[in-house]
C-alpha cells in the first residue's frame, strides 16, 4: 500500500475513463486567453459541454414548462438553435464568416467552429482572433437571452450588433496593438482599427549556453513526446570548454511521469560518471519534474521509489547541482531526446552524432538564441 493518497488516485478508480483522461476537444487552449475575460470563457465552457441552462436542458431534467426561441419565437430554445441555427444569429455568424473570409459551413456548433482543423489555413493573428469572436459571440448571445427573458425587452439587431462589437474590439484591443493602416490589412482588423503584425508587449530573452567551470561537467537533458506510442528522453555531457563527453537517449512507455526503465537508465549514466571518476557535474535539466521530485520525494510512486532511493544514493557521491535552461538554449539535449522517442532501445554515445553537429556548433560559439516572453 502506498504510505500517500492523492485525490487524483480517486478519481482514477472512480472514473469510468482510463485514467489519466484527457478529453477528446482541446478546449482549454482554444477558451481560455488573457485578452478573453473568465466570464465569456465559461459560458463558451458551458455551451461546448452542453452545460448551459436553456429551456432544453431544464425540461430534461424534468422541469415541465414552455419553450420557444426568444430571439425568433420559432422553436425550442437549445444549445444549438439559440447560438447557431436561429435565423437572426445566423445573419450575424454570415457576416463574421464574411469578415474572415472563411467559408461558413452548413452546420455549425462550438466544436467545429473552435477546433484547429476548421482555422488551419488562417494567419496566427486571425486565428487569435477568431477565437476571441467566438467566446464574445457566444456570451453575447447568452446576455441578450437573458435580458429578453428576465428585463422584458425586444430584440433589435442593430443594438445587439454593436453591442457585441464593443465587447469584441474590447477584447481584441488588449493583445493587438492600435493601427490606422489600411493596405493588406484584413477586413476584421480594419473593421476594429487594429493591427495584425504589432503584438501588444512583446519582449525577447536571449538565451545563451554557458559551459561549466572548470573541473566541472554540465549535462543538458530533455524529453520528447510526439504521440501515444512515441516517447523519449536524452542528455549530453560536456566539459568546461563545451566539448562532447558523452551522450545518451532512451525510448520510454507513454502513461507514467517516472518508468523503472528510465530510473534504471539514470541508474546507468550515474555509475558510469562515477566510475570514471568525474566527481564534480553541473546538472542544466529543462524538466522541472527533476527539482520536484528531489525536493519533494514523496512524489514518487512506492513502487519505484527503491530505484529513486539507489539513484539518490549514487548522486550524494558526487557534488552536483541542479537549474534550468529554456528549451531555446537546450536543443542538443532535444534532439537526443527526439532520437529516443523515434528509436527503440536505449543508446550511449562516446562520439558526437552527426544529426546534433548543427546545434553543438552554435552552443560551442556561445551563439544566442531568442525566447519570446
Amino acid at each position: 500500500m502506498a504510505p500517500y493518497f492523492f485525490g487524483f488516485s480517486l478519481y482514477g478508480s472512480c472514473s469510468p475513463f482510463p485514467f489519466p483522461y484527457y478529453p477528446l476537444l482541446s478546449w482549454g487552449f482554444n477558451v481560455w486567453h488573457s485578452a478573453i475575460q473568465p466570464r465569456k470563457s465559461l459560458t463558451t465552457w458551458k455551451v461546448l459541454h452542453g452545460r448551459l441552462l436553456v429551456d432544453a436542458a431544464l425540461q430534461r431534467r424534468g422541469e415541465s414548462l414552455c419553450s420557444c426561441c426568444h430571439l425568433c419565437g420559432a422553436a425550442v430554445e437549445s444549445i444549438s438553435h439559440l447560438f447557431f441555427e436561429c435565423p437572426r444569429v445566423q445573419v450575424i455568424w454570415k457576416w463574421l464568416f464574411g469578415l474572415f473570409q472563411v467559408p461558413m459551413p452548413h452546420s455549425s456548433s462550438a466544436q467545429l467552429l473552435l477546433s484547429p482543423s476548421f482555422i488551419c489555413h488562417l494567419p496566427v493573428a486571425l486565428k487569435i482572433l477568431w477565437r476571441m469572436t467566438v467566446c464574445n459571440f457566444i456570451w453575447c448571445i447568452w446576455t441578450e437571452r437573458n435580458k429578453l427573458r428576465f428585463e422584458d425587452s425586444c430584440f433589435c439587431p442593430l443594438r445587439f450588433k454593436q453591442f457585441f462589437f464593443l465587447s469584441f474590439k474590447d477584447s481584441a484591443s488588449l493583445y493587438f496593438s492600435p493601427s490606422s493602416a489600411s493596405y493588406g490589412v484584413p477586413p476584421v482588423f480594419l473593421l476594429l482599427g487594429l493591427s495584425p503584425l504589432r503584438f501588444r508587449a512583446n519582449s525577447y530573452i536571449p538565451v545563451v549556453w554557458t559551459p561549466p567551470p572548470v573541473g566541472w561537467l554540465k549535462v543538458n537533458t530533455d524529453g520528447s513526446f510526439r504521440d501515444s506510442s512515441r516517447a523519449g528522453f536524452g542528455g549530453v555531457f560536456r566539459n568546461h570548454e563545451g566539448f562532447f563527453v558523452g551522450g545518451f537517449s532512451s525510448k520510454v512507455v507513454v502513461g507514467a511521469l517516472l518508468t523503472r526503465r528510465s530510473l534504471q537508465c539514470l541508474r546507468r549514466f550515474k555509475l558510469l560518471g562515477f566510475v570514471v571518476g568525474l566527481m564534480s557535474g553541473l546538472k542544466r535539466t529543462l524538466h522541472l519534474l527533476s527539482i520536484i521530485t528531489i525536493t519533494h520525494p514523496h512524489l514518487i510512486p512506492w513502487r519505484l521509489r527503491m530505484h529513486w532511493k539507489i539513484c539518490l544514493h549514487l548522486a550524494s557521491l558526487l557534488h552536483f547541482r541542479i537549474s534550468h535552461i529554456f528549451r531555446e538554449g537546450n536543443y542538443v539535449a532535444d534532439g537526443l531526446a527526439n532520437y529516443g522517442a523515434k528509436n527503440e532501445g536505449s543508446v550511449w554515445w562516446i562520439s558526437l552524432p552527426s544529426f546534433l553537429a548543427t546545434s553543438f556548433g552554435r552552443d560551442l560559439c556561445s551563439r544566442p538564441a531568442y525566447r519570446l516572453a
